[in-house]
């Protein structure tokens, strides 16, 4: 019985049952939470993407509560639905300046976004 208990113990262990905290989450639209955006793409062997935003009030708020309540945690950036970051919170960001490191998949569809009038945005849960 014993023995039965620890290969439990361990399956939910290895399955996330303790201890599991789901990573937070937060979402923007590049049209209605910037107020800037400029992109860097610098070239010296490797591509590096470099996207800097200006949040909004609304915005700045947001990701202040997000990453205050979510020290420690691993964070789930979204951008016009897309996943763009999956930084692990250190601290508290409450700046209006966002700098992210895109790979140049995420650039690649995340870029054509931006010129849309209308950006959506996903729901946080």
């Amino acid at each position: 019985m014993c023995f039965q208990w620890r290969k439990f113990a361990a399956l939910c262990y290895v399955c996330g049952f303790l201890g599991y905290a789901q990573a937070a989450e937060v979402a923007f639209s590049s049209v209605n939470d910037f107020t800037d955006i400029d992109l860097r793409i610098k070239r010296d062997g490797n591509t590096d993407i470099t996207l800097m935003v200006k949040l909004n009030p609304e915005a700045r708020a947001r990701l202040e509560k997000v990453t205050r309540d979510s020290l420690g945690q691993q964070l789930m950036i979204y951008i016009n639905d897309q996943v763009v970051g999956t930084p692990m919170v250190k601290g508290v960001i409450n700046g209006e300046e966002l700098q992210l490191s895109l790979s140049n998949a995420a650039a690649g569809t995340l870029l054509p976004t931006f010129l849309e009038k209308t950006a959506s945005q996903k729901p946080v849960k």
